[in-house]
């Protein structure tokens, strides 16, 4: 409703909301090939799944302190899952899990980035005066 004078509020994203969305798409990687047997991998997606589900859990405890590594973990368990596509003579899926990879390296760089340039809080002056 504009021109009313309400003013919208910008909702805010849910910081988790990344590592879920990796949980719930190595998940459904693990479901296609867990008939198969291709344990190293299973079971790298299924640590890295576990990993996920917990941090979720614990976010606001933890904090952002855990992101880049989630991230860069995320980033592995794509290029080793684009690995093992590739080791066992995939035609074209190989591609979009190292693209994936890729992409998951970049995201994790520009976020540690913009974390590192973002002003930090201001210190209250122990005697009160700004």
């Amino acid at each position: 409703m504009r021109g009313t004078g309400d003013v919208e509020v910008k909702k805010e994203r849910d910081p988790r909301r990344p590592i879920l969305f990796n949980a719930v798409g190595f998940a459904a990687v693990l479901m296609l090939d867990f008939h198969e047997n291709y344990w190293f991998v299973n079971i790298f997606l299924g640590l890295f799944i576990t990993a996920s589900i917990v941090l979720y859990i614990l976010w606001p405890r933890l904090g952002r302190g855990l992101s880049l590594p989630m991230d860069l973990l995320a980033a592995t368990v794509a290029l080793v899952t684009g690995y093992d596509y590739f080791m066992r003579g995939s035609r074209h899926v190989y591609k979009v899990w190292f693209a994936l990879g890729c992409a998951l390296l970049i995201i994790a760089f520009i976020r540690e980035r913009r974390r590192r340039r973002a002003p930090l809080p201001a210190a209250s002056d122990p005697d009160g005066t700004e």
